[in-house]
Order: C-alpha cells, then sequence, then structure tokens
C-alpha cells in the first residue's frame, strides 16, 4: 500500500489543477525578474526596479489565482460522476480553490520575502504589517 502525505485528495487534486496552474504563480513571478533585470541592465535606477518587482507582487501576482479559479470551476470532465458521489462538488471545487490560493499565496511570501532580504522592498512600514496588505 503506498502511503501519501496529507489527505488521500491531496494528490488527485494537484493533478486536477495541472502543471500550468501550479507554474502560472511562478512564471510570472519570474518575468517580473526578468522585466526587473532589463530594467537594471538599461541604467534604471534601483528605486524603479524594486517598485516593478514590488507592484508585481502586488498586481500581477493576484490576479492568477482568480483567473484559474474559473477554469477550475467551469472546467469538471467528469461533473456527472462527481455529482453521484459523496463528496460534494461544492467541497471539491472549494479544496482545489484553496489549493490554488495558498499556493500563490506562499509564492507571495516567498517574493516578498526575497525582496525584503536583498532590500528591494519598496514600501515603508514593518514588512510584516505590510503582507497583510
Amino acid at each position: 500500500m503506498e502511503r501519501t502525505i496529507g489527505p488521500e485528495w491531496l494528490p488527485y487534486e494537484l493533478r486536477r489543477l495541472g502543471r500550468i496552474g501550479l507554474m502560472m504563480p511562478v512564471l510570472v513571478a519570474l518575468g517580473f525578474v526578468g522585466i526587473a533585470v532589463a530594467m537594471a541592465l538599461t541604467g534604471a535606477e534601483m528605486e524603479q526596479v524594486a517598485r516593478r518587482l514590488t507592484s508585481g507582487l502586488e498586481i500581477a501576482l493576484p490576479l492568477i489565482p482568480g483567473l484559474a479559479a474559473a477554469f477550475v470551476v467551469a472546467d469538471e470532465p467528469a461533473l456527472d460522476l462527481q455529482l453521484t458521489v459523496l463528496t460534494r462538488y461544492r467541497t471539491t471545487v472549494l479544496r482545489r480553490l484553496a489549493l490554488l490560493v495558498g499556493w500563490t499565496a506562499l509564492v507571495a511570501v516567498l517574493w516578498a520575502s526575497v525582496l525584503y532580504l536583498l532590500g528591494l522592498w519598496a514600501w515603508s512600514g514593518p514588512f510584516l504589517l505590510m503582507q497583510l496588505g
């Protein structure tokens, strides 16, 4: 018998989200890092680079779970089968959304932490307090 970490539904739900769904927050972060590197190489001030990285974290990254949520809710190839099992469809969708939002939040916290450690955190105020925003 194969042992899994966490609930038995977790591996299946991660597969349903797909590699693209899980990689999108990371790809957005890498895209903004690429933009920041290009800005730095063309002579932009570090404050501008820091604001670009922070605005990507603040503006672009939250759009990812919102767009993916539409696909998660609307795209269920076995919906008829899902409606016949004990686990309600609402529970299944909420699990997927929670995984998606949780993963995106983890990427955001790691991104913000790296910016803070590198001295590129562009907003004033205590770092942990600014995470609530």
